[in-house]
């Protein structure tokens, strides 16, 4: 079988949709090379990639972007018409409009854009929508990411559920040693000795804005505590984060943080929040837990079904709920932490990239057979 996966989307941003598409990726390259592979990539092939240019079976394609919608919608499917393949995966985002005939199977990681889109630019929304009903008309499977997305796409679409298949993300195989000293690591992000932490893009449905608030009031009783928010910053977000750079000296905005990085800022956070509104997964709490930092998560969209029993959850958009529960999570005794801690070890093992990626592979074979 040759498959033919869409990794263009690696080249603009790493989000976790891009971290879907590139570790199911090179999962299935390491534990499926029976099959042959394309790889089709915009501009330049990610380091990340570079071990595998030598494998004869697997074809790498650059294709050179200049305008990403002329690209995506125009350049791109154009190429795909060239090379031929069994099946065609698309892991970030759906296959495009144009794209027409053959055994697609286009991912779907959450439908945001249709439940959670005020705010956002109506093109952008309509952009996603659009791509969405073509992979409901155009796709043979269709991926996603948690039982919460695929009852949504189901739901919202009217598509039959043996049409839907669910591969969960893993978690991140950050690493748990690193050659830099806490001390560097601090001077490095100018972080404090004491902070909560969340980690994500800094938009509107992440509800940044609610932590903000319920912290505003938490550090009014404790004087050592900060808040530390890490993650780029996304849409509709200008006014609430320039208005923590001039108000507040405790919250510390850290912009994107290198992966190699990551885990010490997790593994010294005195708790990780996550107070997002809509979910298809959700990531960064299960790389706190896997660090041994508890997590406090509200109760909204796919994270119950995540994160199960191992988090503290607070009812969704509740500021009193959110500072009651940081309050009680603060002052918990060490062994019942503990066992809270525990409970986030073993629930982030749960997750692994190789098993999630084999659910990729089925549901391509499936694809291609079905053609």
């Amino acid at each position: 079988m040759t498959i033919l996966i869409d990794l263009t989307s690696l080249y603009f941003h790493f989000t976790g949709i891009e971290r879907y598409a590139a570790n199911m990726t090179k999962q299935m390259l390491d534990r499926h090379p029976e099959s042959g592979y394309i790889l089709v990539f915009a501009n330049e092939i990610p380091e990340m990639f570079g071990e595998y240019k030598k494998r004869e079976n697997i074809r790498m394609i650059v294709l050179p972007c200049r305008s990403r919608l002329w690209f995506n919608q125009v350049r791109l499917p154009v190429s795909l018409y060239r090379h031929k393949a069994d099946v065609y995966f698309f892991p970030a985002f759906c296959a495009p409009w144009m794209f027409w005939g053959h055994a697609v199977v286009s991912t779907i990681h959450d439908m945001s854009d249709f439940e959670c889109w005020r705010g956002k630019q109506r093109l952008k929304v309509l952009y996603s929508r659009l791509g969405i009903y073509h992979a409901k008309h155009s796709a043979k499977r269709i991926l996603t990411v948690s039982e919460f997305s695929k009852n949504r796409i189901c739901s919202i679409l009217g598509i039959a559920r043996e049409k839907v298949h669910i591969a969960y993300n893993g978690v991140f195989n950050i690493k748990k040693e690193n050659t830099k000293s806490w001390e560097a690591i601090k001077d490095k992000y100018v972080l404090p000795s004491r902070y909560l932490l969340s980690v994500s893009t800094l938009e509107p449905r992440k509800n940044i804005k609610l932590l903000i608030d319920a912290f505003s009031e938490i550090m009014q009783e404790d004087d050592s505590l900060n808040l530390v928010l890490c993650g780029r910053a996304g849409w509709n977000m200008k006014e609430v984060l320039g208005s923590i750079s001039t108000a507040h000296d405790r919250i510390r905005i850290t912009g994107f943080i290198e992966d190699e990085d990551l885990p010490e800022i997790y593994r010294h956070a005195e708790l990780f929040v996550f107070p997002s509104k809509y979910e298809g997964f959700g990531i960064p709490p299960l790389e706190a837990m896997s660090m041994g930092c508890p997590v406090i998560s509200s109760d909204a969209s796919s994270m119950p079904e995540i994160l199960e029993d191992a988090a503290i959850y607070f009812k969704s958009n509740d500021r009193n709920d959110l500072i009651r529960r940081i309050g009680e999570m603060l002052s918990m005794p060490q062994e019942e932490k503990r066992s809270i801690i525990d409970k986030g070890l073993m629930q982030a093992k749960k997750y692994s990239w190789g098993d999630e990626s084999e659910k990729v592979y089925a549901a391509l074979m499936q694809a291609a057979k079905q053609n």
